[in-house]
């Protein structure tokens, strides 16, 4: 199931879908959240499980969950999206991470970046066919302690995603500020913060209408223990 859309660096094919297989789990967290977090307190979806997943501008003040990462290979430089998952790492896609010796990650819309050269891809990245492609980008200093300094203790917080479970045959809700090829009729504003872009099956794929747009991330299971592993070693 395509439960994850990433981007390209510029330049490249265009925006891909990375595969999973159902007993995958990549967290748009390590921690979760509710509906009424999410800020869908009166909305009812099939297995609800919205994520608070947004592009950056659109956050405001309100804790933004998302990043620019610029990466370089001392040479050329291109640019991937990332999301918080925790106070000393964003996660982004192994495909931006090969052959980079160094990235400069922008959060939200405030002027705020930290730097680093410590990215570890998942070492079952199969770059021919985009599976597993995921690689964390890990921070020395701590995210929220920088963020303060510079935009306030509510600018910049972790993603979240939500406990339900989301079976492979299920359908998925697309939920962020971007464009999108499929459901662009059918965004509409949530809570002042998030935009609900529509139900998703496994027959509507490559979301993420153009490079450096938002990807999609949702919760699915063996992932998590190398994530939560190459965090614990930060």
């Amino acid at each position: 199931m395509n439960l994850v859309s990433t981007t390209t660096p510029s330049g490249g094919s265009g925006a891909r879908d990375v595969m999973y297989s159902k007993f995958d789990m990549i967290p748009g967290s390590l921690n979760f959240c509710s509906d009424f977090d999410n800020g869908f307190t009166n909305f009812q979806a099939s297995k609800n499980w919205q994520s608070l997943i947004g592009e950056s501008k659109t956050f405001k003040n309100d804790l933004t969950p998302v990043a620019d990462a610029w990466f370089t290979d001392g040479d050329a430089s291109w640019p991937c999206f990332s999301t918080v998952i925790s106070d000393h790492a964003v996660i982004t896609t192994a495909n931006c991470c090969n052959y980079a010796v160094a990235v400069k990650v922008s959060f939200g819309p405030y002027e705020f970046d930290m730097s680093s050269s410590d990215f570890v891809i998942h070492p079952a990245y199969l770059r021919s066919r985009k599976i597993n492609d995921v690689c964390l980008i890990k921070f020395e200093k701590s995210i929220s302690e920088e963020s303060a300094k510079k935009c306030g203790s509510r600018c910049v917080g972790q993603a979240c995603v939500p406990s339900s479970t989301v079976e492979s045959a299920d359908k998925i809700y697309d939920v962020g500020f971007y464009q999108n090829a499929l459901l662009s009729s059918q965004l509409t504003s949530k809570n002042g913060r998030l935009e609900l872009a529509g139900i998703f099956t496994n027959d509507e794929f490559d979301n993420c209408y153009e490079d450096g747009n938002v990807g999609i991330l949702t919760e699915i299971l063996p992932i998590r223990e190398w994530i939560v592993n190459e965090l614990s070693i930060h």
